[in-house]
């Protein structure tokens, strides 16, 4: 199995955009080189809403993710204690994610096909509930565990587990029409 790619290949185009008037209302779009159209991983970097961990901490994946020929939607959203929280942070990551529909086409993003990661410390069962609720609800679900993996190593992109990760969102991804 393949591992994850050396991050400091950053063949890439990255821009910043803003979606909103806040300093945290902001996503970086990745893109290969090659031509598009380019399928669209959404990635977020959890952390409790704290201000302490921003959309850096993405940038190791959004970068593997590139090389794997995606694009990559970085997101930044307002945490706790400047303006973030419940309900704010879900309608900024929201608000974020519909602007990928005015840069689709300027940036040739086939859309019928974004996926979502989310860095959050979540237990097991928390994982099984929502697959379960949204399978229950017709959506397609595919809760794939990796042994021996925590938290932290799923976003580490030379790691086994990021590895697996990132073949099975391919899979998934190149399955579908």
């Amino acid at each position: 199995m393949a591992r994850g790619r050396d991050v400091r290949d950053r063949s890439t185009q990255r821009e910043t955009y803003h979606y909103g008037p806040d300093m945290d209302h902001v996503g970086d779009l990745w893109l290969p080189r090659a031509a598009g159209p380019h399928r669209v991983a959404v990635v977020l970097h959890g952390g409790f809403w704290w201000a302490y961990h921003t959309r850096e901490r993405m940038d190791a994946l959004s970068a593997d993710l590139i090389a794997r020929g995606w694009a990559v939607w970085n997101l930044e959203y307002r945490p706790v204690g400047a303006g973030g929280g419940w309900p704010a942070t879900f309608r900024d990551v929201a608000t974020g994610v519909d602007l990928l529909d005015l840069l689709a086409e300027r940036h040739a993003l086939d859309l019928g096909r974004v996926q979502g990661s989310a860095d959050v410390n979540v237990a097991p069962e928390v994982s099984e509930s929502y697959a379960s609720t949204a399978r229950r609800a017709g959506d397609d679900v595919d809760l794939v565990r990796v042994p021996g993996a925590d938290h932290f190593t799923l976003l580490e992109p030379t790691s086994e587990a990021w590895a697996i990760s990132a073949e099975r969102l391919d899979e998934l991804v190149l399955a579908r029409p």
